[in-house]
């Protein structure tokens, strides 16, 4: 829709907050709607501890890589919400185990963090960012810096993926 698909996003928004809310008859109405909210959330807070640009952060946090990934635990919540709210045992079960998966692959992927926390020597991203900075070559400091730091990004890149329940798992 529009000119290379720039519209696209405001199209699929519209057609979101149009279409009718079935909610099933036992359910707890308002963890059914809360669901959906928290998991909206958890995409678009831990936005604000990235630094954008020089001075561009808009909460610069001491310990800001630990606020982003317990922000980004919070996703097992909205799932097991989701489950919880319709009252049926089958669905409950379902949302325990897709809480279970994602739980599994949250450890390897702060794990996979740690030698670049180790490397920079602090948790705050800007910090991170501004040991990073002015680098020429092809891998940043940080990662060629540990001794498995190269070998980080891989199970870093497949723990995302599995945890978000993505392609290819």
């Amino acid at each position: 829709m529009g000119i290379y698909g720039i519209l696209q996003p405001m199209a699929d928004a519209v057609k979101s907050l149009t279409k009718e809310d079935i909610v099933p008859a036992a359910a707890d109405r308002t963890v059914h709607f809360l669901a959906p909210l928290v998991l909206l959330a958890v995409a678009f807070v831990p936005y604000a501890v990235l630094p954008i640009g020089r001075n561009m952060i808009a909460a610069n946090l001491d310990a800001g890589v630990l606020f982003f990934f317990a922000i980004g635990a919070i996703s097992e919540l909205s799932v097991f919400m989701a489950g919880w709210s319709s009252r049926n045992k089958y669905s409950l079960l379902g949302a325990m185990r897709a809480v279970a998966q994602m739980i599994s692959y949250e450890v390897p992927l702060l794990l996979s963090s740690v030698a670049v926390i180790m490397a920079a020597g602090s948790l705050s991203t800007v910090e991170i960012v501004q040991k990073q900075a002015g680098f020429s070559g092809i891998f940043p400091p940080l990662v060629c810096a540990h001794a498995v730091g190269f070998r980080r990004i891989h199970p870093l890149h497949d723990c995302r993926h599995c945890r978000d329940q993505s392609l290819p798992f």
